[in-house]
């Protein structure tokens, strides 16, 4: 008969090689490792800008799809604009009385940025008006040549 510390050792020989096996079938069974999303490539620079300043309004224009004309900008329905604050006050400032778009307060030089996902088939004039000023302007929202 064999002594107690041979014993011991096959004990713990059986117990590792148990182990092992159990651990192997467990990795195996789980499949394929989780696959990440990946990272959304949308690009909100904004193609241009309606500055709000005390006097009047300005379209400044950065996309080579963007057409200004005073008051006036015309983009393509999947551009992304910006509004910036240029005056000195608390302002809100929305297209077609909030149903384009609203920005909610804006504190003095506060800029926020809108994305313009509804898409058109033909183009759109959006007025847009500032509260508790008398100015306004106008964007024309295109159909998509993309």
């Amino acid at each position: 008969m064999p002594d107690s510390a041979t014993m011991r050792a096959r004990a713990f020989t059986k117990v590792v090689i148990g182990v092992a096996l159990v651990v192997g079938v467990i990795t195996t069974s789980c499949g394929t490792p989780r696959q990440e999303p990946p990272i959304p490539t949308a690009d909100f620079t904004p193609q241009a800008v309606l500055e709000i300043g005390p006097q009047a309004t300005r379209w400044i224009v950065h996309g080579p799809s963007v057409v200004a004309d005073g008051a006036t900008a015309t983009v393509p329905h999947d551009s992304v604009i910006e509004v910036a604050n240029a005056t000195d006050m608390t302002i809100r400032v929305q297209g077609d009385g909030g149903l384009a778009f609203d920005t909610g307060r804006m504190l003095a030089g506060e800029r926020t940025t809108i994305a313009l996902t509804e898409q058109v088939d033909a183009p759109k004039t959006v007025r847009i008006s500032v509260d508790g000023m008398d100015l306004e302007a106008k964007l024309v929202i295109t159909p998509s040549t993309r």
